[in-house]
């Protein structure tokens, strides 16, 4: 122990001396290890060590950086936390910070959260929110909070990262200015995919989004970031909570129970932009797509019984599983946001059929005996939530997609027809590709299919 404390102090004491040879060339090793040393330390010493080399040269910076992404360990990635949100930095090299950031978090490597303690009420007078953005919901059910805070010591900037179910999952908070705050979310809009947008939301309502989203972490035992926590009073408590989301104030509930052919019409959501990728994961279907494909192949059936209709009672369980309260929850604040979103863009009547498909979740769903979008020939379906069907239909479609590619066999399953994306006959196996590279996650297994 004694010795491991020494190396840490000569490490420390080197680092100055090292400064400029290190704007010269690559990271010096000894450079590295007393930044990690002083962030162990805490916030004081990591700033004394770190500062003299923010002040030589942006240059050199970039090796360091580089090298503390490497390093798996807690004070590396507070030295990177700090690098992030100084403001005497290049913006390349505080969003390279950012980068190596994510990705030791990525790797598991997650700072402390501190012991968070809120104040209920009125939010600072000393801080208060300028502007407020959110961004459009990936596949995974994430999406991006902007918020930029004026300060009298000047503007802050905060990027929240919020999953439906799990609340705040990453955080990210630096000074700025309306400059550099306004190129980054240009930079967001252009590197987005299709039908992603941003769109500015009142700072009360993003305060309460902020609101719920925590509740989202406790309810789930998720940390909270420790960018997040360590400043959370600039963001402040909601003055007056919003009842229903901001869609509401376009789209009323009563139009949309008196115009029950919208939720009938809702399926046809997922063959927008905005919606690609709106599937459960492959492995969770899985194993119902196992099971159905075992029961229809079986010679083995009941008097009364064909084997759609022992795929339909798949079908139906696995939809009751799938959407738990939370599940529903998430899926139903999902589409408000987008249909938000898409109100924004003047696509009104999208706005409602996802408004419509909303308030289904309000409830389990209730799969019809038989289901149109995975047995050929039936009749449409009163389900109570038809987009609800029309997600696991479309989920079931890529698991048995990727079942078939890793088997080497056929596109579409032999025992029976699938819905496909395209409502269409599979004739090029480049097209499907296509569609599903589209549909599935980034990281998931076969979202990188090649023909």
């Amino acid at each position: 122990m004694a010795r491991a404390q020494k190396r840490r102090h000569e490490s420390r004491r080197a680092a100055p001396r090292t400064l400029e040879r290190a704007a010269a060339r690559a990271a010096d090793p000894r450079l590295v290890a007393g930044i990690i040393a002083a962030a162990e330390d805490g916030p004081g010493p990591l700033a004394a060590t770190v500062r003299p080399l923010v002040e030589a040269a942006d240059g050199a910076l970039l090796p360091v950086i580089e090298a503390l992404g490497r390093e798996r360990s807690v004070a590396s990635a507070a030295a990177l936390s700090y690098l992030a949100e100084a403001p005497e930095l290049s913006r390349e090299l505080r969003k390279e910070a950012r980068r190596a950031l994510h990705r030791l978090r990525t790797a598991g490597v997650a700072l402390e959260t501190p012991h968070l303690v809120v104040a209920v009420g009125r939010p600072s007078a000393e801080a208060t929110i300028a502007e407020a953005w959110a961004s459009s919901y990936d596949p995974q059910g994430e999406r991006m909070l902007r918020l930029l805070v004026e300060r009298p010591t000047g503007l802050f900037a905060f990027s929240l990262i919020v999953h439906e179910q799990r609340g705040i999952i990453d955080a990210l908070g630096t000074n700025s200015t309306r400059r550099r705050f306004r190129e980054d979310l240009e930079e967001a809009r252009e590197r987005g995919p299709e039908g992603s947008d941003i769109v500015q939301i009142p700072a009360e309502y993003a305060r309460q989004l902020v609101q719920e989203a925590e509740q989202l972490n406790a309810a789930s035992g998720t940390p909270l970031p420790s960018d997040f926590a360590r400043n959370r009073a600039l963001i402040g408590q909601p003055e007056r909570s919003f009842e229903r989301a901001l869609i509401y104030e376009q789209v009323s509930p009563v139009d949309v129970r008196f115009n029950p052919q919208w939720l009938e019409e809702s399926p046809h959501l997922l063959e927008q932009a905005e919606f690609a990728g709106w599937i459960f994961p492959p492995q969770a279907v899985a194993p119902y797509l196992d099971e159905s494909e075992q029961r229809r192949s079986s010679q083995v059936v009941l008097l009364g019984e064909t084997r759609e209709q022992r795929s339909e009672q798949v079908f139906r369980r696995a939809l009751a599983e799938l959407l738990s309260p939370a599940a529903r929850q998430g899926l139903k604040r999902r589409l408000e946001e987008t249909a938000y979103i898409l109100a924004q863009k003047g696509r009104m009547h999208a706005a409602r059929l996802a408004v419509a498909a909303a308030l289904a979740f309000e409830s389990a769903p209730t799969p019809p005996t038989t289901s149109s979008l995975i047995v050929p020939g039936a009749r449409a379906s009163s389900s109570r939530n038809p987009f609800a069907e029309a997600m696991l239909a479309q989920s079931l479609t890529v698991a048995a997609y990727l079942k078939r590619r890793a088997q080497g066999g056929p596109i579409v399953p032999a025992a029976g027809r699938l819905w496909t994306p395209a409502s269409g006959d599979v004739e090029d196996e480049d097209d499907v590709l296509d569609e599903l590279n589209e549909w599935l996650p980034e990281g998931e297994p076969g979202s990188d299919l090649e023909p």
